[in-house]
């Protein structure tokens, strides 16, 4: 068994998560001109573009905080997942291993970033991920996917050659 530890967790800026997915920052989003103006509301419109065909669902994830360490990830085939942390910062580690390779997934290619609140990640199908590790002792995050990706498109992969990645 191989151990590594991801020296740096990254801050999720648009431009370094654009492998992954999509970030979306409220403080960046606000200072665009809205797509629809009222003077009861602004409205930022298309953001991002997601194709669920089967409909969305949304839930809560509730995280606690737990040691740092992965052996395992996760992945949709199919589906895009998005994230909003509603109280806290979060970990999330992910990576681009190809799905074709037989094995593991290699340590080599997880990275982790920063997702905080009034950020929302948006992951690509395919990208493997585990869930958020909170910095705080417990915080809820809203999760919304295509509706049935729990049951059918979550495929789960050790890391290659039983390895154990650390984050600090």
């Amino acid at each position: 068994m191989s151990m590594r530890t991801i020296e740096k967790v990254i801050e999720a800026r648009p431009v370094d998560f654009q492998a992954y997915g999509t970030i979306l920052r409220w403080a960046e989003v606000r200072h665009a001109k809205p797509t629809l103006s009222d003077k009861s509301f602004d409205w930022w419109g298309r953001l991002a573009t997601l194709q669920f065909p089967s409909g969305m669902e949304v839930g809560l994830l509730r995280l606690r905080k737990r040691e740092l360490s992965i052996d395992q990830m996760e992945r949709h085939q199919h589906t895009s997942e998005i994230l909003l942390p509603v109280d806290g910062k979060l970990v999330i580690p992910v990576s681009c291993f190809d799905e074709t390779t037989k094995g593991g997934i290699s340590p080599k290619g997880v990275r982790a970033f920063y997702l905080d609140k009034n950020e929302c990640m948006i992951l690509k199908p395919r990208i493997w991920h585990w869930a958020p590790f909170p910095l705080k002792e417990e915080t809820t995050t809203v999760l919304m996917w295509q509706d049935g990706t729990l049951k059918n498109d979550v495929e789960f992969r050790r890391l290659d050659d039983n390895s154990v990645i650390f984050l600090k």
